[in-house]
This record gives C-alpha cells, structure tokens and sequence, in this order.
C-alpha cells in the first residue's frame, strides 16, 4: 500500500471546465492504484481521504470523525485496512461505513458513518467539490 500527504496546487484543466461549480483536482488515479491505497489532502481546510475501496472505485471520505471531531488515520499506519479516531476508537471501512464504537452504544443507523465528499474522476484525476 501506498500513502503520500503533499501540498497540491489547484490546477485548472479541460475536464474542470466540464464540470459545474466550484471542483478541485486532488490527486492523480496513480497515486492509489491498489486496494487500501489512499492519499490525504487538505481542500479548503477540510482534511479528506481519497482511497481505493476493495471494490477498486476510488471514494474521497471526510477525514473528520462524526463523534468529537478529530482526524480519523490508517488502523496499522498505513498498511491497514481501516480507518480509525484515534479519540474514541472509532473505526470505519474503506467506504467511510462506521464499523464499531468501542464502549459506545450500538451504531446509530448510519449517522456515524465518515461523510462522502462530491467527487469525479476525469481524466485520471479525482476533482472535489468545494462546499460554501
């Protein structure tokens, strides 16, 4: 598995013409080319993921865990298959899907899952939206 944090520089290109609104390019589909691969950026000053789930599509997650606010990280460093707070412990899929709530009640329904940031892949790039 792969992990790179770098600074990115908005660049504007064709494939963002195409696209409505406000959209960012965040990472190259290369830097994540396995299952479990994932990069961090800062877009706009949220901190998001951008890794590729077990099904091979490439999903861009909120970085910010639901319950306290912190920043969620790899289980094992970055060879894990998981993403965990490590506040509480809370730990999610690749897919931003909350798995468990150690010495939390049982999960509510969804509404602790990590969000799933509007993104598109284009030309193999991901571009993210930017929320005002």
């Amino acid at each position: 598995m792969t992990h790179s944090t770098v600074e990115w520089e908005v660049e504007v290109s064709d494939a963002q013409d195409e696209l409505p609104g406000a959209w960012v390019c965040v990472a190259a589909a290369d830097e994540v080319p396995s299952v479990g691969d994932m990069v961090t950026r800062d877009v706009d000053g949220t901190p998001v993921i951008v890794v590729r789930r077990g099904d091979g599509e490439l999903v861009v997650l909120s970085a910010i865990c639901p319950h306290r606010g912190m920043i969620v990280e790899p289980v094992d460093g970055w060879t894990g298959r998981q993403l965990r707070c490590p506040y509480h412990f809370w730990s999610f899929d690749f897919s931003g899907r909350c798995l468990g709530t150690r010495g939390m009640p049982p999960l509510m329904n969804g509404r602790c899952d990590l969000d799933v940031v509007p993104h598109e892949l284009r030309d193999d790039a991901v571009y993210v939206a930017i929320q005002r």
